[in-house]
């Protein structure tokens, strides 16, 4: 059945005061941009709904859900008070077994990641902190009870340090296939999320990226509930079920 009408995910990954050089521009957004981005929706009378709740909220106008990737240190510093100022929720995806350390998925860049009093400050001004897995591998090569693992184990670690169930998880890379969306159900979540299209189930949805060079005509394009729909017939997808794993320009 095709579904017109989609509420958008917005998916960043950093906030930094200035875009480190060489910075590809799909990952890093400045505070600068980021605030213009937050206050475009404040201006428009947009309502920031937990990822949490997505499942069950109806794409109404004026809606919108925004995540962040990884737990970088800068989400707190620098993300976190610009959302406070315009009373936005959003979700934190951390990547448990590297919390108060930094990225090691890349073999030359390590960003400094939130720690645990910090994820635990967010989640008390009501950020949902919820799974980014523990050691963020690329799960479509794993073996099943691996991935359960990686899973399940981040889910623990975050109820146990943050106080709150954590039941939707963003697959590392965008990587996920059906047997990945399975293995989700059987660990407990609610939903999966990729970094890109996904196949239409509940744990392979789709987030829109934002990116640094997003201004108000295309985040305004970004954040309209027709967005998963022209992203989709851009992609040839028009029902949206073909698969398509990973990043997506």
């Amino acid at each position: 059945m095709l579904q017109l009408l989609t509420l958008p995910v917005l998916m960043y990954h950093r906030v930094a005061k200035s875009l480190p050089p060489g910075a590809a521009a799909e990952f890093v957004v400045s505070d600068v941009s980021f605030a213009m981005q937050m206050r475009q929706l404040a201006e428009r009378g947009y309502q920031v709904v937990s990822l949490r709740h997505l499942t069950r909220a109806r794409p109404l106008p004026r809606r919108v859900a925004i995540t962040f990737d990884d737990a970088y240190l800068d989400t707190y510093t620098h993300a976190f008070p610009i959302l406070k100022h315009f009373g936005f929720t959003a979700t934190v995806f951390v990547v448990t077994g590297l919390v108060g350390k930094e990225s090691a998925w890349s073999a030359t860049i390590r960003v400094p990641l939130a720690d645990w009093d910090q994820l635990r400050d967010m989640a008390a001004h009501g950020i949902s902190i919820q799974s980014h897995t523990c050691t963020h591998p690329d799960l479509t090569v794993l073996p099943d009870d691996a991935v359960l693992r990686e899973l399940r184990d981040s889910a623990g670690q975050i109820e146990e340090m943050v106080g709150s169930p954590a039941d939707c998880v963003a697959y590392p890379y965008g990587k996920v296939n059906p047997r990945i969306c399975r293995l989700a159900q059987e660990a407990g979540y609610r939903s999966g999320w990729t970094a890109g299209l996904g196949n239409g189930s509940d744990y392979a949805q789709e987030r829109i990226r934002v990116t640094d060079r997003d201004q108000r005509l295309m985040f305004s394009i970004k954040t309209n509930r027709w967005a998963g729909l022209i992203r989709r017939l851009r992609h040839g997808q028009p029902n949206g079920m073909r698969w398509v794993p990973g990043l997506l320009p």
